[in-house]
Protein backbone atom coordinates (compact mmCIF):
# COMPACT_ATOMS: atom_id res chain seq x y z
CA UNK A 1 0.00 0.00 0.00
CA UNK A 2 1.25 3.16 -0.54
CA UNK A 3 1.20 6.59 1.14
CA UNK A 4 -0.74 9.85 -0.45
CA UNK A 5 2.46 11.36 -0.48
CA UNK A 6 3.93 8.63 -2.85
CA UNK A 7 0.82 8.46 -5.40
CA UNK A 8 0.81 12.24 -5.55
CA UNK A 9 4.66 12.32 -6.43
CA UNK A 10 4.11 9.66 -8.79
CA UNK A 11 1.00 11.51 -10.43
CA UNK A 12 3.26 14.37 -10.89
CA UNK A 13 6.34 12.37 -12.01
CA UNK A 14 4.01 11.04 -14.62
CA UNK A 15 1.92 14.55 -15.59
CA UNK A 16 5.80 16.11 -15.90
CA UNK A 17 6.81 13.59 -18.45
CA UNK A 18 3.33 14.00 -20.61
CA UNK A 19 4.29 17.80 -20.57
CA UNK A 20 8.13 17.30 -21.93
CA UNK A 21 7.42 14.82 -24.04
CA UNK A 22 4.73 16.66 -25.91
CA UNK A 23 6.81 20.06 -25.60
CA UNK A 24 9.99 18.12 -27.06
CA UNK A 25 8.01 16.04 -30.23
CA UNK A 26 7.51 19.59 -31.31
CA UNK A 27 11.67 19.81 -31.96
CA UNK A 28 13.11 16.73 -32.64
CA UNK A 29 13.08 15.32 -35.55
CA UNK A 30 13.02 11.79 -34.28
CA UNK A 31 11.18 9.34 -31.85
CA UNK A 32 11.55 9.82 -28.20
CA UNK A 33 12.09 6.90 -26.30
CA UNK A 34 11.96 6.22 -22.71
CA UNK A 35 15.65 4.54 -21.72
CA UNK A 36 13.99 1.09 -20.15
CA UNK A 37 16.41 1.81 -16.73
CA UNK A 38 17.22 5.06 -14.54
CA UNK A 39 19.43 4.08 -11.97
CA UNK A 40 23.66 3.50 -13.54
CA UNK A 41 25.28 1.47 -12.30
CA UNK A 42 29.17 0.13 -12.47
CA UNK A 43 30.57 -3.13 -13.63
CA UNK A 44 29.40 -4.59 -10.24
CA UNK A 45 26.03 -3.94 -10.17
CA UNK A 46 26.34 -1.07 -7.63
CA UNK A 47 24.15 1.81 -7.97
CA UNK A 48 26.25 5.32 -9.21
CA UNK A 49 24.02 7.81 -10.27
CA UNK A 50 20.26 7.94 -11.26
CA UNK A 51 17.66 10.03 -12.53
CA UNK A 52 13.90 10.06 -12.51
CA UNK A 53 13.51 9.51 -16.28
CA UNK A 54 16.36 8.54 -18.87
CA UNK A 55 15.18 9.98 -22.72
CA UNK A 56 16.59 9.32 -25.69
CA UNK A 57 16.37 10.95 -29.61
CA UNK A 58 18.55 9.91 -31.94
CA UNK A 59 21.73 11.98 -30.45
CA UNK A 60 20.86 13.25 -27.91
CA UNK A 61 19.99 12.19 -24.20
CA UNK A 62 17.68 14.18 -22.01
CA UNK A 63 18.11 13.11 -17.88
CA UNK A 64 14.62 14.05 -16.31
CA UNK A 65 14.44 15.10 -12.30
CA UNK A 66 11.48 16.07 -10.82
CA UNK A 67 10.68 17.59 -7.36
CA UNK A 68 7.71 18.58 -5.63
CA UNK A 69 9.49 21.44 -4.09
CA UNK A 70 12.57 22.94 -5.94
CA UNK A 71 15.88 24.31 -3.66
CA UNK A 72 18.91 25.82 -5.25
CA UNK A 73 20.60 22.54 -3.88
CA UNK A 74 18.54 20.65 -6.50
CA UNK A 75 19.61 22.97 -8.95
CA UNK A 76 22.82 22.66 -7.95
CA UNK A 77 23.22 18.69 -7.31
CA UNK A 78 21.60 17.85 -10.99
CA UNK A 79 23.53 20.26 -12.96
CA UNK A 80 26.70 18.25 -11.39
CA UNK A 81 25.76 15.39 -11.57
CA UNK A 82 25.08 15.91 -15.62
CA UNK A 83 29.07 17.02 -15.56
CA UNK A 84 29.91 14.15 -13.67
CA UNK A 85 27.86 12.19 -15.84
CA UNK A 86 29.47 13.38 -18.79
CA UNK A 87 33.26 12.01 -17.54
CA UNK A 88 32.15 8.66 -17.73
CA UNK A 89 33.80 6.61 -19.53
CA UNK A 90 33.01 2.94 -20.68
CA UNK A 91 34.76 0.87 -18.29
CA UNK A 92 32.65 3.00 -15.30
CA UNK A 93 29.76 1.49 -16.15
CA UNK A 94 27.93 -1.74 -16.68
CA UNK A 95 27.52 -2.31 -20.18
CA UNK A 96 23.76 -2.36 -20.44
CA UNK A 97 24.69 1.55 -20.29
CA UNK A 98 27.44 1.95 -23.10
CA UNK A 99 25.26 3.41 -25.34
CA UNK A 100 24.14 6.52 -23.38
CA UNK A 101 27.90 7.09 -23.19
CA UNK A 102 27.71 7.71 -26.89
CA UNK A 103 25.50 10.29 -27.29
CA UNK A 104 26.53 13.89 -28.45
CA UNK A 105 24.67 16.29 -26.44
CA UNK A 106 22.87 15.53 -22.80
CA UNK A 107 20.27 18.08 -21.29
CA UNK A 108 19.60 17.94 -17.96
CA UNK A 109 15.46 18.68 -17.66
CA UNK A 110 14.17 19.46 -13.77
CA UNK A 111 11.03 19.39 -12.98
CA UNK A 112 8.95 21.24 -9.80
CA UNK A 113 5.58 22.02 -8.26
CA UNK A 114 6.75 24.47 -6.20
CA UNK A 115 9.75 25.94 -8.12
CA UNK A 116 10.18 29.62 -6.97
CA UNK A 117 10.25 32.48 -10.23
CA UNK A 118 14.18 32.62 -8.92
CA UNK A 119 15.03 29.20 -9.03
CA UNK A 120 13.99 29.15 -12.57
CA UNK A 121 16.55 31.67 -13.58
CA UNK A 122 18.90 29.83 -12.00
CA UNK A 123 18.71 26.57 -13.44
CA UNK A 124 17.79 28.37 -16.99
CA UNK A 125 21.19 29.65 -16.46
CA UNK A 126 23.30 26.70 -16.17
CA UNK A 127 21.60 25.38 -19.32
CA UNK A 128 18.51 23.19 -17.78
CA UNK A 129 14.99 22.83 -19.31
CA UNK A 130 12.71 24.11 -16.34
CA UNK A 131 9.31 22.60 -16.10
CA UNK A 132 6.68 24.06 -13.69
CA UNK A 133 2.95 24.21 -13.27
CA UNK A 134 1.27 27.29 -15.25
CA UNK A 135 -1.89 28.23 -16.88
CA UNK A 136 -3.67 24.67 -15.66
CA UNK A 137 -1.01 22.60 -17.04
CA UNK A 138 2.89 22.39 -16.66
CA UNK A 139 5.02 24.75 -18.94
CA UNK A 140 8.37 23.35 -20.79
CA UNK A 141 10.95 26.07 -20.82
CA UNK A 142 13.82 25.45 -23.20
CA UNK A 143 17.03 28.01 -22.26
CA UNK A 144 16.97 30.16 -25.38
CA UNK A 145 20.15 29.49 -26.44
CA UNK A 146 19.32 25.81 -27.74
CA UNK A 147 18.74 25.01 -31.03
CA UNK A 148 17.35 22.12 -31.24
CA UNK A 149 15.85 22.10 -34.99
CA UNK A 150 19.32 22.46 -36.20
CA UNK A 151 20.90 19.80 -33.74
CA UNK A 152 21.13 16.91 -36.64
CA UNK A 153 22.19 19.01 -39.32
CA UNK A 154 24.78 20.73 -36.92
CA UNK A 155 26.26 17.18 -36.08
CA UNK A 156 26.34 16.31 -39.42
CA UNK A 157 28.62 18.92 -40.63
CA UNK A 158 30.89 19.00 -37.31
CA UNK A 159 31.66 15.56 -38.66
CA UNK A 160 31.87 16.23 -42.34
CA UNK A 161 34.75 18.68 -41.45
Amino acid sequence: ESTWTETEDKAMKEETLLAIMDALNKYESVPIKVFPKNIIKDQLQTPIMGWDKILIAGERMYLVEAEHNITLENIINFADEIKEFKKLKKNDVSSEYHELLDKLMIEGIICGVNFPKEFRKMAKDRGLFIVYPGGGRYKVRIPYDLNLLNFSEKCRNFFKN
